[in-house]
């Protein structure tokens, strides 16, 4: 029997052990009976799908399958890298509503040194270690793309499959409640791109995505000037990519348990 994870839903969660016994008995029957997924595991997908153990099931599936098809993508060295040349970080602060905030900045992607799947990796890293927190679990992630950067270079790096898996990561196969996704001084490239991904998303996640060109005031709507820098209206320190890296670096045996799991498992 392989466990994953290792702990259980505390007592004062009563109302979530009888969806992750659900959520369990289904697994058994429409993936595999020889896993036993441990409660918190599981959890995080049900509040990813807000308990609906249909969902939830077919989020499981679809991560898995994810991870089947891009093993190289779960790597925490290329993920650093990529961090530290500052293309994505989770903010430190999260909004009044106790959501997460992620960051991806266009302007940083160097392609001399990072290719798309390491900006992909450095993605799933930070999903996964948001993922194993109780409060972005609860009230989900905001995700930023500052698309300034954006050049016809880094568009031709996207084929459809890149498309196409760049939209599982945001929507599909990480057990991440994704409540808004803005784009912040999108150019004609950022068009293109959102035209070749909208064969991908359903109307709901259509319905997420906030496009708000240079008016980054638009911003303060869902975040707080107070954690934001100078470069969105706000009045914060600069984002601190080091330091993040080095969250990440203290986290690692975590994901990498998780990971090795998971292989394990296929």
């Amino acid at each position: 029997m392989i466990r994953v994870s290792s702990n259980t839903v505390s007592n004062d969660e009563p109302n979530y052990e009888g969806k992750v016994s659900e959520l369990r008995q289904l697994i058994k029957s429409k993936i595999a009976d020889q896993i036993a997924f441990e409660d918190l595991f599981l959890l995080k997908f049900l509040r990813a799908r807000n308990c609906n153990v249909d969902e939830a099931c077919q989020l499981l599936t679809s991560y898995l399958s994810f991870f089947d098809k891009h093993a190289e993508c779960f790597n925490v060295e290329i993920s650093r890298k990529v961090i530290e040349d500052g293309f994505f970080i989770a903010c430190p602060q999260r909004t009044s509503k106790g959501e997460s905030i992620t960051f991806c900045d266009f302007d940083q992607w160097d392609l001399r040194k990072v290719s798309l799947a390491d900006c992909m990796t450095s993605i799933i890293s930070g999903y996964e270690l948001l993922a194993m927190d109780t409060q972005t679990q609860e009230n989900g992630n905001i995700h930023v793309f500052d698309m300034a950067g954006l050049t016809w270079k880094h568009v031709s790096k996207f084929g459809i499959s890149e498309v196409k898996m760049f939209v599982n990561i945001l929507f599909f196969s990480f057990p991440i409640k994704q409540n808004k996704l803005i784009v912040v001084r999108e150019n004609s490239f950022a068009n293109i791109l959102f035209k070749l991904a909208q064969p991908f998303l359903e109307k709901q996640m259509r319905e997420k995505i906030l496009f708000i060109g240079t008016d980054v005031g638009k911003l303060h709507d869902y975040i707080s000037p107070d954690i934001l820098p100078a470069k969105f209206g706000g009045n914060a320190n600069e984002f601190n990519y080091n330091k993040y890296s080095k969250n990440l670096k203290d986290n690692e045996q975590r994901l990498l348990d998780l990971w090795k799991t998971i292989k394990l498992e296929k």
